[in-house]
């Protein structure tokens, strides 16, 4: 909040959705309305990311909407610059690059001030998201036209539910503008989703296997990515799961899932290396692939 009070944009409409907080965060969310007309404050029971996401949604009212995770930060800068990209690039959706941080401090360090800008169509940027280039399926450092959500909303209980909608969003843009300033701050905490593996990580498998189906039948020429996409999860899966008894079928799963998309996929040029050297060391069995890929 102490970012957005700080925008240089000042028109905003801020929309805080208290999802069932029990640690006094509703009281500070109608503090912070009470002084701020531009705040509205959402109190309802906890549903997780997804449905506080489309509870906002559903009450928003400008042309354009961005999200801002609770632990992360962005620039003073961040709106008022990403819709001067979608107005100087006339786009549907105005991404920004960002940084990753651990206790204040980057993961990466990225120049903060690069004034480049690329744009692309919808499958030149969701190949480039599948190919885990540049662009991500984040929703995060990203603005986008509200008329995008029209009849779109994110699904309900389960993790990754940005890339469930990433392919729909981009889909719907004429056209995506990506600025390689540094204006996102991603924040990384202990016990946090991304910091904490769970049975529910494993979703990411669903979300990739119902995407190559769709894809498969809706946009076949960018199968390739989305195969390569899925190999990658497959492979992270693989990675992160600890050796118990409760993942055992879901990384039988992986496993199988990486010998069907390494044949699909090992003529792929497009492809990142870093999933060539994964394909390489599978052939020579699991066992050597998780060393390879644990260490």
């Amino acid at each position: 909040m102490e970012c957005l009070k700080r925008q240089t944009y000042t028109e905003l409409e801020i929309i805080l959705v208290d999802d069932g907080s029990t640690d006094g965060s509703g009281d500070l969310c109608d503090a912070w309305a009470a002084g701020d007309s531009r705040v509205s404050v959402i109190h309802q029971s906890n549903g997780g990311m997804s449905v506080a996401r489309n509870a906002a949604l559903d009450r928003v009212k400008g042309d354009f909407v961005t999200f801002i995770d609770s632990d992360d930060y962005v620039e003073p800068n961040y709106v008022e610059r990403l819709l001067q990209v979608a107005n100087d690039y006339d786009v549907d959706i105005a991404m920004c690059d960002w940084v990753e941080e651990e206790h204040g401090h980057p993961v990466v360090r990225k120049t903060v001030g690069n004034p480049k800008v690329s744009t692309y169509s919808g499958d030149e940027a969701l190949k480039v998201v599948y190919y885990q280039e540049t662009l991500t399926n984040s929703v995060c450092a990203r603005m986008c036209r509200t008329s995008l959500f029209e009849g779109l909303r994110f699904k309900p209980g389960i993790y990754y539910e940005d890339l469930a909608i990433t392919y729909d969003l981009i889909r719907k843009s004429r056209r995506i503008a990506f600025s390689h300033e540094v204006l996102y701050h991603y924040v990384h905490h202990p016990g946090s989703v991304i910091t904490t593996f769970t049975a529910k990580r494993f979703h990411v498998i669903d979300v990739l296997s119902d995407l190559e189906t769709r894809v498969e039948r809706e946009n076949p020429q960018l199968l390739p990515a989305v195969r390569s996409r899925y190999l990658s999860a497959c492979f992270n899966m693989l990675r992160l799961a600890p050796h118990e008894e409760q993942y055992a079928a879901k990384l039988d799963h992986c496993w199988n899932e990486v010998k069907r998309l390494r044949r699909l996929c090992i003529g792929d040029g497009s492809m990142r290396v870093r999933n060539k050297l994964g394909i390489l060391a599978s052939y020579f069995g699991r066992t050597f692939l998780e060393l390879c890929i644990r260490h």
